[in-house]
Formats: structure tokens, sequence, C-alpha cells
């Protein structure tokens, strides 16, 4: 048996066979990870009771287009397990898609179009509400009181939303990535980096409050290389 860092109270901690266990300093579950040639010590969530049958219908919710379906898969595995992190990650990415509504260009119910916030092209009164559920949002709020690590769920969650929002009002927007008889004009990346330059120079100009300020931006620009390409692009548009 070996004794490796817990990451949670920095104390060594015995690890034995198992791939998820205890720390015998402080209780927190962690989960053994190789490390190259090393092993290291990672947070983990330890598993309740029907929660692997609650991660079942989220998945199973992944795979359904109609909306009011999803939002009932989504209820019955909130319900089999409502101290799941992963479950209720899945209902605060989910947003209020479900809800009822006549006017299908309502974008505010799909949750990343919080982030639109930062476009400059949203009203006073609009913006404050978006910037407000960004932080306040009672389901964020219920999941961090669940992550094991609030700071590490915040850069994950913003991370999650970026990569959305880019994908379907930026990259997906022909206002923004236009095509002639099917050939784009201009590159990808060029193209994208004028509006998320902007989003950037407005979150700098209204920081959210910390940690949630520190993290947005970083996760913006992560998202932006993983689905669009490289950031010297928004970099050079923000001169």
């Amino acid at each position: 048996m070996m004794n490796l860092l817990c990451p949670y109270c920095g104390q060594e901690t015995p690890a034995g066979e198992e791939t998820e266990f205890a720390c015998a300093r402080c209780g927190g579950w962690l989960r053994r990870e190789p490390n190259g040639k090393a092993w290291v010590l990672r947070p983990a969530a330890q598993k309740l009771p029907g929660e692997e049958e609650a991660l079942a219908l989220v998945a199973q919710s992944d795979r359904i287009s109609n909306p009011q379906k999803r939002k009932k898969l989504l209820d019955q595995a909130l319900a089999l397990c409502p101290d799941s992190l992963g479950v209720n990650k899945a209902v605060l990415l989910f947003g209020r898609l479900g809800e009822p509504c006549k006017d299908i260009l309502n974008y505010r119910r799909i949750k990343c179009y919080l982030l639109h916030a930062f476009s400059g092209e949203e009203k006073s009164t609009d913006q404050k509400e978006m910037l407000a559920e960004l932080t306040e949002d009672p389901q964020l709020q219920r999941c961090l009181s669940l992550a094991p690590d609030r700071d590490a769920f915040i850069r994950e969650y913003f991370l999650d939303l970026c990569r959305q929002y880019l994908n379907l009002f930026i990259k997906g927007s022909n206002r923004y990535n236009g095509s002639f008889l099917g050939f784009r004009l201009g590159s990808l990346e060029k193209n994208c980096a004028a509006p998320v330059a902007e989003m950037l120079r407005n979150m700098q100009s209204t920081p959210l409050p910390p940690p949630y300020g520190e993290a947005l931006p970083a996760a913006l620009k992560r998202a932006y290389e993983t689905e669009i390409g490289s950031f010297a692009w928004v970099e050079k548009e923000g001169t």
C-alpha cells in the first residue's frame, strides 16, 4: 500500500488497490488515476443509491430531440437520485427548453444563450437578468452545494456553456460564418474572431463576481481553441 497526496486536505493518505475510496484524513471521496509511471489522487463523486439508473436516464435524454420528452426523463432521473451531481448538472444545462413557449425564437430558454449578455446586443434590463442567472441560478447553486470542488465545477460548467454558445450562435450563424454557393466566405477562425473579441471586451467592462469573473473569459478562450481554432485571430481583433 502506498501513500498519496489528497487534493482536498493536502495530507498523505493510504491508497490501496481500490480505484475509488475515502481519504483517511478528511473523508473526501477520491479516485486513483495513473500519472505517467506514478499514481495520483483526484476528487471524485461518490456513487449514490439509484445514481447509475438516473445517469442512464440522462444519457437516454441526450439521444432525444423532443424537449418535452427530454425534460420528462430528466425529471425522472432527478426524482430517482436527487443528490447526484451528474443529474443536477444535466438539469442545469438543459435550462428551460422543456417549458411551453409559443415563440420558437425565444432563445432565452437555451441555457448557453445567457452568454449573449456579453454580445453588446441585449437591452440593459435583459442583460442584467441574464448576468444574474449566470451566477445566481438556484440550480447552479444546488450543483455547487454537491460539487467536491466548487471552482472546478464553475470552470467546467462555463466551458460547456461556451462550447454550446460558439457552436450554436457564432460558428453556426450565417451572420458570422456565411457561405455563397456552398463555399464558406473566409476562414472559420477569422469569421468567428470579431464577435468573440467583442464578448471578451464586454466581460472585462462588465465583470462577474469572483470566482465567476476569472473563470468565464478563460472558458471562452479554451472553447474557441477546441471548437474553432487558433485564438490568435481573436487576439488580433482585440488589439
